[in-house]
């Protein structure tokens, strides 16, 4: 049951306790429980806004890429267009990407392969493999991260 007020809880606490008195049995009532009554006020307390954020959509990255990765770009705007194409590209976390170095790249004709040493999800901590497909156009991760690699 959802709501987004406290009264069908507080209306579902009071109909049972009232259930309870029409019982034969006159022992304890469950409802009068110390967990009972402290999920009854937990419902009471007011909730924050969620408030969610906006995913990244590849508008966002290519507007980033034409932005910062022109033929006569600084280091530092391309290295920043580097890392949102291919963060982007390999579904990569921050974590991720923080503890990437040059020697878990290899650069192939067709694709980039990226070694993940540590992810969130590698439950044995053995490292992954993940595979970035080359493309043939300006917005080519792969080839941002080239341009990059080439500058620094």
């Amino acid at each position: 049951m959802r709501s987004s007020s406290c009264s069908s809880v507080v209306l579902a606490h009071a109909a049972l306790k009232w259930f309870h008195t029409l019982l034969p049995v006159s022992t304890f009532n469950p409802l009068d429980s110390a967990p009972c009554q402290q999920l009854l006020e937990e419902a009471k307390r007011p909730r924050p806004p969620i408030h969610k954020k906006e995913p990244v959509t590849p508008d966002m990255i290519k507007e980033i890429i034409d932005k910062h990765a022109s033929s006569s770009t600084s280091f530092k705007d391309l290295r920043l267009s580097a890392i949102c194409s291919i963060g982007f590209a390999g579904f990569f976390r921050y974590d991720e990407l923080s503890l990437m170095s040059p020697t878990h790249l290899e650069f192939f004709p067709d694709y980039l392969r990226v070694f993940v040493p540590k992810a969130k999800n590698d439950v044995y901590r053995e490292g992954n493999c993940v595979h970035i497909q080359r493309l043939n156009s300006q917005y080519c991760p792969v080839t941002t991260l080239e341009r990059c690699i080439q500058i620094g």
